[in-house]
């Protein structure tokens, strides 16, 4: 995919040839870049939702020309944006985007055949290379690099390398744009090779630079039998090895380590245990608040935080971990 730029008046224009109806344009003062060795990153002030990544080798002048040499591009970066990153400043608030996803393993990794194209938001069906792996009820995560954008949904049928999702797409996700698939019920046997969920499952290289702060997380359990402070869900005296949450950026670092609901109770700001009444079924619910320890998990680019599943879960009808936060901008 080829970007333009060009200007008029005191805006910038940055125009791809997918979608070149859809410009996106700023005042220059409200755009700022950032250069890599191959790539220039462009972020906008007052849209932390949106940010592109282009690759230099497709970047065009408004002639539709490449530009002389990499002088010549940041010559006009720094006379039509903004200029420069020097510093890294992160903006979050009441107004950052919300994101909302349950961990999940990969077991499926494909990209799209064709592209995917958000049209009046009623758009279910995505075309991909290969589907082999992938099954109805997996979440698929699809990553949009020029735009820095993710979407989630589960997947509802399979026809041949279609897809059909339950949450329509809500930006445009070009050919080629990665797509990974998987469980988010947590219930299996991890105790002879432990079973890792992530939250962002990034494939490295091909993730996007979106920053996402995770606030809290909720996990829930259905069970068959009672759940008491002794059991881990309805399983008997506890597991033993635990449900460990850690951070992972290329090293680890270990968050918590739960074995017991009780053990649950004394980390949470509340754990939840529902009888079954009636017909109802036995379940638990629990959350733990990171920002009332005064701060966030913050995961940008080829980070993610996991879940190890450790013991045999097989027991528990359903065991889920959604995690909770928004999205921040990097300028």
């Amino acid at each position: 995919m080829s970007w333009t730029l060009s200007n008029k008046n005191h805006y910038a224009f940055f125009t791809n040839d997918v979608t070149p109806s859809e410009s996106i344009h700023y005042p220059t003062t409200d755009i700022f870049y950032r250069e890599s060795a191959n790539a220039i990153d462009i972020c906008f002030k007052f849209d932390r939702a949106t940010m592109i990544r282009m690759q230099k080798t497709d970047i065009l002048n408004r002639d539709g020309v490449p530009f002389a040499d990499n002088d010549a591009l940041l010559e006009w970066l720094d006379v039509y944006t903004g200029g420069d990153v020097k510093v890294d400043v992160i903006i979050n608030d009441s107004t950052s985007p919300l994101l909302i996803v349950k961990a999940s393993t990969v077991e499926a990794n494909s990209t799209l055949a064709v592209d995917a194209i958000f049209t009046g938001g009623l758009t279910y069906d995505v075309t991909l290379v290969d589907a082999t792996g992938f099954a109805i009820g997996h979440l698929a995560t699809i990553f949009n690099a020029s735009t820095n954008r993710v979407y989630f949904g589960h997947i509802l049928n399979i026809v041949g390398n279609v897809l059909t999702l339950d949450t329509p797409l809500d930006t445009n996700f070009v050919a080629g744009s990665p797509i990974t698939a998987g469980e988010v019920n947590m219930n299996v046997d991890g105790s002879v090779t432990p079973v890792e969920y992530g939250t962002r499952n990034p494939n490295v290289g091909e993730d996007i630079p979106l920053i996402f702060d995770v606030s809290r997380i909720m996990i829930h359990f259905q069970t068959s039998s009672g759940i008491d402070l002794s059991k881990f869900g309805d399983i008997a005296g506890g597991i033993t090895r635990g449900l460990v949450c850690r951070f992972k950026d290329g090293n680890y670092r270990n968050v918590f380590n739960v074995k017991t609901n009780g053990d649950m109770e004394e980390l949470m700001f509340d754990f939840d245990i529902f009888p079954a009444i009636g017909n109802q079924q036995d379940s638990a619910t629990g959350r733990l608040t990171f920002s009332k320890l005064g701060a966030v998990i913050r995961l940008t680019k080829d980070e993610d935080l996991c879940f190890l599943i450790q013991d045999d879960l097989t027991g528990l009808e359903r065991l889920t971990i959604s995690v909770e936060g928004s999205e921040a901008v990097e300028i």
